[in-house]
């Protein structure tokens, strides 16, 4: 345990981190309020524990607080007036409030009635509360905020599981079963700590005790430097530490500095700009595939050339697209996704047996067990695996049915006559409401943060333009980039090889390099840490080679192609 500490410690100073101290919890506390804690690692006072306590708890208390110690009532089963007597011996604040201690009496209120005793006078009590929806209710959250909001302090209680994602972890000796917000202990159904974040926390607080997420945000930063008589953080000034936080409007944080170091720095917003444009490019896709198909069933009773034919149909198209997008309910959207998808189902089915025959006869984090996504035989393997099966088949038998004379989109090669030409409607109807579904990503991930930097700028701007006008504006994106590029061979690709690569084989070995750098020093020997980096940039490598050569070839068509058309 000694190797542990001093590791943690020459870890954190190595990273520039200056601990202000460390929350201790027992090993004397009540059995009966023991938590998640090993009841074997508790300790009792002896044959007579109550001359024990009589003796000797007072005078630990005051010399603990004599020496720097904060002294904090928590994980018992005492009555108000021995808490009374903590406070008088030392004692400044309680532990996780509500949590592992004897609930409130109209008859003793115990530590929870510490809040309003008498005896404080016009000291503040101080008190943590876990305020993630999950260890305290919403009621007892505006409860205690409502009874003393001076001494309120927002705690997270999170254990090394938080932001591991669902599954079975390790806390020291115990096994913890995360899933959501929950992390219950292998076996039983006691909460073992949590797993929601500070942000996280501070928004929950403002939202239960309805109060401004300014004062939800002091609670969390001001009111425990108070409490450990912390001064020089937290004020922007001459000697003052340059320890400082960078957040948004939702508590995000953006970048820390330590010493007036960057140590950290949120990119999250190349990670966002790329499924940004993903998801328009495969909007676009869309649109593309519409204005083709329709051009293939209706190009005949209109005139002017190929690409004038598709403008119109992609611009005929885009009035019904328009109409989905405006939707914001996402109870529409999935009916939306509800219906695309039988539509898919039929067309996909139907054109896969045509092919077939005219050449020779031819869905983690909501499973009951989420370590089986990823197993060998799990969900993720076996989907991909025969979505790769049908996706092979109907290129090998569209090619081999129609040959070299094979269209960018297969539904364009089949009879213009009765079934097909119903499947094709089918699938164009499942495309436009397939644009719907893409888009929903694109309003959830940058609406908020767009509205709220639009109003400041212009406050009497009516909501409802704000938000019609800014799903206007993305709409239109994607069928300017369908009508700039209307070839669906290109278009494909270059989104795939651009999007598609860096979340696929860019991003997520850098990310891991990041994340497990410092565990990696302590856990692996050097070899392992060298053959995990070795690999990592490899594929990174490989990744921007690919996005390299994509370009270049996708260029060229591009180039090509408009040469031709012109």
């Amino acid at each position: 345990m000694r190797n542990k500490w001093s590791y943690s410690i020459r870890t954190a100073l190595n990273c520039y981190i200056l601990l202000s101290g460390a929350h201790v919890e027992g090993p004397f506390i009540s059995p009966e309020k023991k938590g998640c804690h090993p009841k074997q690692h508790i300790r009792g006072f002896g044959s007579d524990p109550v001359k024990a306590i009589q003796k000797k708890v007072t005078n630990c208390f005051r010399y603990m607080s004599d020496h720097g110690v904060l002294v904090s009532l928590g994980h018992s089963t005492a009555g108000l007036v021995a808490g009374e007597r903590g406070v008088a011996a030392g004692a400044r604040s309680i532990t996780h409030l509500f949590n592992a201690m004897q609930s409130y009496h109209h008859r003793d209120p115990c530590l929870i009635g510490l809040l309003t005793s008498k005896m404080l006078g016009n000291r503040t009590m101080y008190y943590g509360i876990i305020s993630d929806g999950i260890h305290t209710h919403d009621s007892a959250l505006r409860l205690a905020h409502r009874t003393n909001p001076e001494g309120l302090i927002v705690i997270t209680d999170a254990i090394a599981a938080l932001g591991m994602g669902d599954g079975v972890h390790k806390l020291g000796d115990c096994v913890v079963n995360v899933r959501g917000l929950n992390a219950i202990l292998e076996g039983t159904n006691t909460t073992a700590g949590s797993v929601a974040s500070m942000p996280y926390c501070i928004r929950h607080l403002a939202k239960a005790a309805r109060c401004p997420l300014e004062e939800a945000l002091i609670c969390a930063t001001e009111k425990p430097a108070t409490l450990l008589g912390i001064d020089r953080k937290g004020v922007i000034s001459l000697g003052s530490d340059a320890d400082l936080v960078l957040i948004n409007e939702n508590v995000d944080v953006l970048a820390t500095y330590i010493a007036g170091k960057l140590v950290y720095a949120n990119e999250q917003y190349v990670v966002n700009v790329t499924i940004l444009f993903y998801q328009l490019g495969m909007c676009s896709v869309a649109i593309l595939f519409i204005s083709d198909n329709m051009v293939n069933l209706l190009g005949d009773y209109i005139g002017g050339d190929q690409h004038a034919k598709m403008v119109v149909m992609a611009t005929i198209a885009l009035i019904f697209i328009m109409g989905t997008n405006m939707f914001t309910e996402m109870r529409v959207v999935s009916a939306f996704a509800l219906v695309s998808s039988v539509f898919f189902i039929i067309g996909a089915t139907v054109i896969m047996q045509f092919t077939i025959r005219i050449q020779i006869l031819p869905v983690e984090n909501k499973l009951e067990t989420p370590e089986a996504f990823l197993a060998p035989n799990g969900v993720l393997p076996t989907t991909m695996i025969i979505c790769t099966c049908f996706m092979t088949a109907l290129g090998f038998y569209g090619y081999t049915g129609f040959g070299d004379k094979i269209a960018p989109t297969i539904t364009t090669n089949v009879p213009k006559e009765g079934l097909y030409s119903t499947i094709n409607v089918f699938l164009m109807l499942q495309s436009m409401l397939g644009h719907s579904i893409a888009m929903y990503v694109v309003f959830d991930m940058f609406f908020n943060g767009f509205r709220r930097k639009f109003t400041a700028r212009f406050p009497n701007c009516p909501k409802f333009c704000v938000d019609k006008g800014f799903r206007v504006f993305w709409v239109m994106i994607t069928y300017l980039m369908a009508v700039l590029i209307p070839k669906l061979e290109i278009m494909i690709p270059l989104v795939g090889v651009t999007s598609g690569t860096l979340c696929a084989l860019v991003y997520p070995p850098i990310f891991e390099m990041i994340t497990f750098w410092t565990d990696w020093k302590g856990l692996l020997t050097y070899r392992e840490r060298m053959c995990k980096i070795a690999l990592n940039c490899f594929v990174i490598c490989v990744g921007f080679f690919a996005i390299g050569a994509g370009l270049y070839t996708n260029g060229l068509a591009i180039y090509q192609s408009f040469s031709v058309d012109f």
